[in-house]
């Protein structure tokens, strides 16, 4: 049975871009963090303690910093794009029809169930205990 995407919900794209764009944005943050703090040590390693005394603590500074920083510019800069990207096609989407598809109902096999596809009833729960199927509508 095909189905047609007509519309995108905005509201729903701005959440889900938010999170995944501010958790990758904090994972390359700490990236960027331990190379600057990295080479703030190092740099201080080679040229002594004279006038680079302090760059290796400012460094670990701004390592803490960057990984803040990434998180927060990733996550807003990363969800106004999806939400363009998703307003675009909410526009295209009306005036084109929207993009057609084919979708299938998988059986969803329980935890410790049988295995096998035809079998969704876990084992160590009695079957008077299950709730009873309702006729479809």
């Amino acid at each position: 049975m095909p189905y047609r995407l007509n519309r995108i919900s905005l509201w729903s794209v701005a959440r889900t871009a938010f999170v995944v764009c501010a958790l990758t944005g904090f994972a390359f943050g700490i990236f960027y963090g331990l190379i600057l703090a990295v080479a703030g040590q190092v740099i201080r390693l080679f040229l002594g303690n004279g006038a680079f005394a302090e760059i290796g603590m400012v460094s670990g500074i701004a390592g803490v910093f960057a990984s803040v920083f990434f998180a927060m510019i990733s996550g807003v800069i990363g969800t106004l794009f999806a939400l363009l990207a998703a307003w675009l096609y909410n526009i295209t989407a009306h005036l084109t029809g929207g993009i057609e598809f084919d979708a299938e109902i998988a059986p969803v096999a329980f935890p410790g169930s049988v295995s096998g596809p035809e079998t969704t009833v876990p084992q160590d729960v009695p079957s008077d205990d299950l709730p009873a199927a309702s006729p479809e509508k």
